[in-house]
């Protein structure tokens, strides 16, 4: 027996990477040298306030409508907030500034419609001055992990709600 997919049955298998910033010259770098072609979304990371990611998604769409490419999806692989390197547990102002920015970078996102998100990262993880992940070094969840899960759940929930 032969199986086929169709169109629509395929699955995504290529963002080409991530962009990490929006850098219009490399950026019209790729797109003249043929690379949207062979994409089929275009990933991108920011750790830039809720607001940030509507300025992101205003910045790729732009790209893209210029380069023909108006419909193809965005997907958000790596956003969040830091939080001060040295401390096992955040403070709770800052562990609560990283709770809302990555619940609203969620939300932002959807709101823009980007076609994935993904937060950086659940678990503790050191990088130069920060801290990053929605636990604890201990491995215990922070007010970002309940933040995130909540906002997953209600939009979730309201999704079920219109069909």
């Amino acid at each position: 027996e032969i199986y086929t997919l169709s169109l629509h049955d395929a699955l995504p298998i290529c963002g080409g990477g991530a962009f990490s910033n929006f850098d219009a010259g490399f950026l019209e770098n790729v797109a003249m040298n043929g690379a949207l072609e062979h994409l089929d979304f275009v990933s991108f990371h920011t750790y830039a306030p809720p607001p940030g990611v509507e300025t992101a998604v205003r910045q790729y769409r732009e790209w893209l409508s210029k380069n023909n490419e108006i419909s193809m999806p965005l997907w958000l692989t790596e956003a969040g907030r830091p939080w001060p390197r040295g401390l096992s547990r955040p403070k709770i102002k800052a562990d609560s500034v990283s709770a809302l920015d990555i619940s609203m970078q969620a939300v932002v996102a959807k709101a823009c419609g980007v076609g994935r998100h993904f937060a950086f990262i659940f678990g503790f993880y050191n990088e130069n001055s920060n801290n990053f992940g929605m636990m604890g070094q201990e491995k215990t969840p922070l007010r970002s992990m309940a933040a995130y899960a909540n906002t997953v759940q209600i939009g979730r929930a309201s999704c079920r709600e219109r069909v």
